[in-house]
């Protein structure tokens, strides 16, 4: 009985916590991923929920989200190629050239969304890993040039545990 109240009570006061610590940096989404990214590690510590339902949990939402920002991703990367055709037209061969690298960087975005969802739906979490530590650096190579980052509302579970610290760090003070 006493592990069932203090469940619900950790349960309920993440929420509590996570909407009043992030409320100015992070969106909805991304305090709701943060929200389940708590109930999961706690249901990890339980050890009486299956790993296959932690999984589809946690990452539901990130294929979700990477499933939507497909057509968004191929949008941005058609525009940068109109552009680079237009600068190339005018003779701005530079400018061309890292229009065109954006275009490739946002086009291996779309690649990276699409795998994510698939290795989500085969339920193969090893992949599924490799795969974000792939946006990241994606996401880090696309800053480097000066592009705009697509908008993220997931976490890796790293992220998700870095906030969580954050958090609790915050709540002392």
């Amino acid at each position: 009985m006493r592990r069932i109240l203090l469940a619900l009570l950790l349960l309920s006061w993440s929420g509590i916590v996570l909407a009043q610590a992030v409320d100015g940096q992070l969106n909805r989404r991304q305090r709701q991923h943060l929200d389940l990214f708590a109930k999961t590690q706690y249901a990890i510590r339980e050890g009486k929920t299956p790993s296959d339902k932690i999984f589809k949990a946690f990452y539901t939402f990130v294929a979700a989200s990477n499933k939507e920002a497909i057509a968004v991703n191929r949008d941005r990367a058609q525009k940068l190629i109109d552009r680079a055709n237009r600068a190339l037209a005018a003779g701005k061969n530079d400018q061309a050239s890292r229009l065109e690298e954006g275009a490739k960087l946002y086009a291996n975005m779309v690649k990276l969304n699409e795998a994510i969802v698939e290795a989500f739906e085969k339920n193969n979490s090893v992949h599924l890993s490799r795969l974000m530590s792939q946006y990241l650096t994606l996401e880090a190579d696309m800053t480097k040039i000066g592009l705009e980052l697509p908008p993220r509302d997931w976490f890796t579970p790293q992220e998700a545990e870095k906030w969580m610290v954050a958090m609790a760090q915050a709540r002392k003070k």
